[in-house]
């Protein structure tokens, strides 16, 4: 008989830079998941809407479609195990170069023997993201003053536009399973 082997598991730490409290995920995915799809399950467990470019970072070197630098390598053309080796066990994932989300994505594990779960899937995470075209990190503090001071000057605007959508210690990880499922 003949033993055919899963690729190797990553659990991987995704933190959304600049931002305190801390915006975080722990995610499961195959280490030979594309980056291109990696993209998808960081759109979903993060909370974006994947409506502006995007790139990985590696070192010096760029993967991702955008329209900024065509001349990128192509991110379908690579697994995550082809970028991430034992001397660099992390890369940077930018969202949306205006507002500029830099996300640290880090290898917290390597599994070899893990048959419980499909993957991709969500472990935990804290908080949630900020809403999509908010001003980078400044923006988004600057948000959050507003909602939480009635006599800020920009509080009636920031309600209009966000009302009370905004939960930023909310994070449901069961939908987002749900959606990840669906993504398949």
């Amino acid at each position: 008989m003949i033993a055919f082997l899963k690729p190797p598991i990553y659990v991987l730490r995704i933190v959304l830079e600049g931002i305190t409290p801390s915006i975080w995920r722990r995610i499961k995915v195959s280490s030979e998941i594309r980056l291109e799809r990696l993209h998808d399950v960081i759109q979903c467990v993060m909370g974006w809407e994947n409506r502006h470019p995007h790139r990985f970072l590696v070192g010096e070197k760029s993967y991702g479609i955008h329209e900024f630098t065509p001349s990128e390598t192509v991110e379908r053309q690579f697994n995550l195990c082809n970028i991430l080796t034992n001397q660099c066990n992390q890369l940077k994932y930018e969202y949306d170069f205006l507002n500029h989300w830099v996300h640290l994505i880090s290898i917290e594990e390597v599994l070899v023997d893990d048959f419980e779960y499909q993957y991709p899937v969500c472990l935990c995470g804290e908080n949630t993201c900020p809403p999509e075209d908010s001003g980078g990190v400044q923006g988004y503090q600057r948000i959050q003053k507003a909602l939480k001071d009635s006599k800020h000057p920009d509080h009636g605007h920031v309600m209009d536009w966000i009302g009370d959508d905004l939960k930023p210690f909310a994070f449901d990880l069961n939908s987002v399973n749900r959606v990840l499922v669906i993504l398949g």
